[in-house]
């Protein structure tokens, strides 16, 4: 390995690096000895080239040796001492030009930048704060070669799981910050956000930071309303991800997640947005896979202030023109994901099953009509066997005197 670090010409350097990982990895004696006798070639010859294929080759055999450390755990003896000498490298700053011709070595030092956070005790923490937004820089800005955004990206998700704790409070405020730009670009928003999702599913820690950050964006209005659809389809996303992994995750999800939503939606249910339906229908979305798997009693907690806010709605004959009629999808999908056992909030459930249906027949709104034959059948799907066949004439005796003009909406639902 010396011989071919010290040639003109570095023959195979990826094979030299894996020669060496395999024998540093060996042992914490070995992944001294390799440190001691390759770390001051690389060293000295990165101080006396500025060939760029040359860095990046001397710098990828360096990333394997420090990947050794990394893999046992332990920060080889003479790495403290060589301690600048790395940070000299790797520059822990955006100064490296990022056009394409530097993107190999661009990729290869964000990768050795990875290893020196991961190493136990090597940076502190100001160090270990700039290192991170160097590789958070990298993910964000545009890049002519997009690697280096992915490969970035990919490095953030990998100390997602090394380093949750300090990719909270270093890594996350800037992709925030930059989400709420004025003016920023949708294919930079696309790009963050796919970022912020790869992050959030890594490891459950980073789950929820990442989730309530992007609730927080949303409902404080510092996101511009043109983005709001495509991150609420990565909430939703997430949302999805993390209820089918853990149902207790759940609670704490309806809690900061979805109750958050369903109250800025409802706020905000006089202002006219083009995107309107399909907020409503990721919100939606998002609310069902949740809800549906908390348990009886939290999920009567959240129905009393969804049928105090929609119940009205729903039952008022043509609410076309009402602003919370394009909400009431939110309000069946509650109540379609309630357990069998869940108590709905209401006095007389038959009445409420025929007002339901009388208003479904005579309205001129589609999404209200269909709101309403969706509760009418998943209350009567659910409902007790003794009492389903009562409830069922409630409904059918609303349909007797309607206007022919709406049997094929009868029939259909």
């Amino acid at each position: 390995a010396i011989f071919q670090l010290t040639a003109d010409d570095i023959k195979n350097p990826e094979q030299v690096g894996k020669l060496l990982l395999a024998t540093a990895r060996s042992s914490a004696y070995n992944c001294n000895i390799v440190s001691d006798a390759v770390l001051p070639i690389i060293v000295e010859r990165m101080a006396s080239t500025e060939v760029l294929t040359l860095r990046r080759e001397l710098m990828d055999v360096l990333n394997h040796v420090l990947s050794a450390s990394c893999d046992i755990s332990r920060k080889a003896e003479c790495l403290e001492t060589d301690k600048d000498h790395l940070l000299n490298i790797y520059r822990l700053d955006a100064s490296v030009p990022l056009d394409k011709e530097y993107s190999f070595l661009h990729i290869t030092r964000l990768k050795g930048i990875t290893l020196l956070i991961i190493l136990p005790e090597l940076l502190d923490a100001d160090e270990t704060a700039l290192a991170l937004q160097t590789i958070s820089r990298a993910a964000i800005d545009r890049n002519k070669d997009e690697n280096v955004n992915k490969e970035a990206t990919h490095l953030l998700v990998q100390l997602a799981q090394s380093n949750p704790d300090q990719l909270q409070t270093t890594v996350l405020p800037m992709f925030f910050g930059t989400l709420c730009e004025e003016a920023v670009a949708v294919h930079k928003v696309s790009r963050l956000l796919n970022a912020l999702g790869a992050i959030g599913v890594a490891t459950p820690k980073a789950m929820l930071p990442v989730l309530c950050g992007l609730v927080s964006v949303i409902t404080t209005g510092k996101l511009a309303a043109s983005h709001y659809v495509p991150t609420l389809t990565t909430i939703r996303k997430m949302v999805e991800a993390a209820a089918a992994n853990s149902v207790s995750v759940c609670p704490e999800l309806m809690a900061k997640v979805i109750d958050p939503l369903l109250n800025w939606i409802f706020s905000v249910s006089g202002s006219n947005h083009q995107s309107r339906h399909q907020i409503v229908v990721e919100i939606s979305q998002a609310s069902v896979a949740v809800f549906s798997q908390l348990d009886v009693e939290t999920q009567g907690v959240y129905l009393k202030p969804a049928f105090d806010r929609y119940s009205a709605a729903a039952l008022t004959t043509n609410a076309v023109n009402n602003p919370l009629c394009q909400l009431l999808p939110l309000f069946s999908a509650l109540i379609c994901a309630c357990r069998p056992q869940t108590h709905l909030p209401v006095d007389d459930m038959r009445v409420y099953l025929g007002d339901l249906a009388a208003v479904a027949l005579s309205t001129e709104s589609t999404i209200q009509r269909d709101v309403c034959f969706e509760i009418i059948a998943t209350t009567l799907n659910k409902a007790d066997s003794s009492e389903r066949g009562t409830l069922t004439q409630s409904v059918l005796e609303r349909a007797n005197g309607a206007d022919p003009g709406v049997a094929h909406i009868l029939l259909r639902h």
